[in-house]
């Protein structure tokens, strides 16, 4: 995904914890964060930055930003590695 200024944005799992605790996803939303879902329960909120808005994200006490990685799983009838 590009953003409209031409800078790449990548998937992100942002983890609130201590005083970033209460944030909403409206406030990292206003960092430039494209919030894709807010998962209360765990103090997660997933979605889409660009290196600057990352950045603005972890001078954030509390906030921890991690990168999504995929998974690829073999199909059932494959053998084993």
């Amino acid at each position: 995904m590009t953003s409209i200024d031409g800078g790449r944005r990548r998937r992100v799992h942002v983890t609130l914890g201590g005083p970033a605790a209460a944030l909403a996803p409206e406030a990292l939303a206003e960092t430039g964060l494209v919030v894709d879902e807010h998962l209360e329960v765990v103090g997660v909120v997933t979605g889409w930055a660009d290196d600057d808005t990352i950045e603005r994200l972890r001078a954030i006490e509390g906030v921890t930003v991690e990168f999504e990685r995929g998974v690829q799983i073999a199909p059932p009838d494959a053998p084993l590695q």
